[in-house]
């Protein structure tokens, strides 16, 4: 009798003592992948790109610039490249005339519907570069390049939703005002279409071809920011 009890507790000993070593080899296997999935690095994410995402208080210009598209649209080229400003910040640093110059200058006040009409691309790159004097970077016009040839994202001249160009009289400086002109900002070409910022109508595509004629039309005004070489 002693003798099978014996024998019943060392078996029982026996499942005691393995279950305790699965136990620990268990444990001690899950401690390991803890440890060793702390010990993978991080990934850094400061020299990835990140994607623009687009502000429809910013990067539309109405309702309180009807007649601000150049501001709107550098704005958002402003921020694309890291500057903490908005279309107004824009609207009000742009130099400004009563007609006597639109190639330096905005014509008119951006602000009204009825008293504001455009600028050329030398204005932008003036108004850019007060917003990027402290960094390493440069607002540069691009004007007479090809449409494939610009370094995006870019701001460029078209008319209001592509409609047909409307010239006027006014010329200065090789540059010429239509009744109807517009600014986008463009963000890549693929295929047959021209992705864009409007800032009518925000995020859209449009066709390569109408695009690129109307651009050309208006005098292939382009401007872009780029970093400057030390």
């Amino acid at each position: 009798m002693n003798r099978r009890i014996n024998k019943v507790i060392a078996i029982f000993a026996v499942v005691v003592l393995a279950s305790f070593m699965i136990m620990f080899v268990s444990c001690n296997s899950a401690q390991q992948n803890t440890v060793a999935e702390h010990d993978v690095e991080t990934p850094t994410l400061y020299d990835k790109q990140v994607k623009y995402v687009f502000d429809e208080k910013q990067d539309l210009q109405m309702p309180e610039l009807p007649t601000g598209c150049e501001a709107t649209a550098l704005g958002t080229l402003l921020r694309m490249n890291g500057v903490n400003v908005t279309k107004f910040d824009v609207a009000d640093a742009m130099p400004k005339s009563d007609g006597s110059d639109f190639v330096y200058s905005f014509w008119g006040n951006p602000y009204s519907a009825t008293d504001g009409w455009a600028c050329m691309a030398p204005c932008s790159v003036i108004t850019a570069n007060k917003f990027l004097k402290n960094s390493n970077k440069v607002a540069v016009e691009y004007t007479g390049a090809d449409l494939t040839e610009l370094k995006f994202p870019s701001v460029v001249w078209v008319t209001m939703y592509l409609n047909d160009p409307k010239p006027s009289n006014y010329e200065s400086n090789g540059y010429r005002l239509f009744r109807n002109p517009h600014c986008v900002v463009v963000t890549r070409i693929e295929l047959d279409s021209v992705y864009v910022i409007d800032p009518l109508v925000g995020e859209v595509a449009y066709p390569l071809e109408r695009f690129n004629n109307v651009y050309k039309e208006l005098g292939c005004q382009a401007v872009c920011i780029e970093t400057e070489e030390k």
